[in-house]
């Protein structure tokens, strides 16, 4: 009896999942997903948990790098609860849907697979598991599901394979940070896809991504909204192409550690533009000193002879 009543009230969280996991390549499973009920949402989370065992090392880079304290967020989700008042969970007060969900720092080991019933929460507009432990899995495609998501973050995750091309479908989203995941790849027609589908973006975080085999010129198509590009250690490689310092939003550039990347001068712009430049610049026999007042005075390049 006590089995068949546990039946009726996951009947239909299990029966979404099942379709989950039949249908997650599909490109319009998402449009067709229902949105779950309220009891729904918690039998997802608590189903999402139990993916996990909890180790203070998976959050380690939190705690070293001053982010945030780390603990085990998800140790006050009980079943019973109010799931709306779990830590990390954020729900609409109107009608009472997981409008937010940040998880960052939170002891997590594991992996998510692409059927995880985190990916059933349609209703999320931030989404924060940074510097959690992922074991070396891909980024899941299941990410792209979440169509009115803002804001993502996965940096430090240990995620590793590339970025998948499903993200391509968040198109309201305006933050994106993939930084500090070290075996995450990213190719030339990923980068340009991402600029032309992104057209909402403002924040973009690559840092130790590796872009190794990424065309300069593929940056070009971020958006007119675009305020921040950090690629910090990209192994970016070239000439970086000048008209990037004219996006008419961008406040911060962040190139640094990118040792084989060229930066050549470009004189005055009409904006002030904090930017971070690699170590070694140059034009065969001169490099580049850089210069800024962020306040008052444009960008300059100084010469000066090598």
């Amino acid at each position: 009896m006590r089995w068949l009543i546990w039946l009726s009230q996951h009947f239909h969280l299990l029966l979404l999942f099942y379709s989950l996991s039949t249908s997650s390549s599909s490109s319009s499973f998402a449009s067709t997903l229902k949105p779950l009920r309220s009891q729904d949402q918690q039998l997802a989370l608590l189903h999402f948990k139990q993916l996990f065992t909890f180790s203070e090392f998976a959050s380690y880079d939190c705690d070293l790098l001053g982010y945030q304290h780390s603990y085990p967020k998800m140790e006050s989700w009980k079943k019973g609860t109010d799931y709306c008042s779990w830590d990390g969970i954020t729900c609409d007060r109107v009608k009472g849907n997981l409008i937010g969900f940040d998880l960052s720092c939170s002891w997590l080991q594991g992996t998510i697979p692409p059927n995880s019933t985190l990916f059933l929460l349609s209703h999320l507009q931030y989404l924060n598991l940074a510097f959690n432990d992922f074991d070396f899995s891909l980024i899941s495609s299941g990410f792209g599901q979440f169509t009115r998501l803002r804001y993502l973050n996965l940096s430090g995750c240990v995620f590793s394979g590339q970025v998948p091309l499903r993200l391509l479908r968040l198109s309201l989203l305006a933050s994106l940070y993939l930084s500090q995941n070290h075996f995450v790849s990213l190719e030339t027609f990923v980068v340009r896809r991402l600029a032309k589908n992104l057209k909402m973006l403002r924040e973009l975080h690559l840092d130790l991504v590796d872009m190794s085999s990424v065309s300069l010129r593929s940056l070009m198509n971020f958006s007119s909204s675009l305020t921040t590009l950090s690629l910090f250690n990209c192994e970016l490689q070239g000439t970086l192409p000048v008209d990037i310092f004219r996006l008419p939003n961008l406040l911060t550039l962040t190139l640094t550690s990118n040792i084989e990347l060229r930066v050549f001068s470009i004189g005055k712009f009409d904006k002030s533009l904090k930017v971070q430049f690699p170590h070694q610049l140059g034009t065969s026999r001169k490099l580049l000193k850089f210069s800024s007042d962020l306040t008052t005075s444009p960008v300059k390049f100084h010469h000066f002879q090598s």
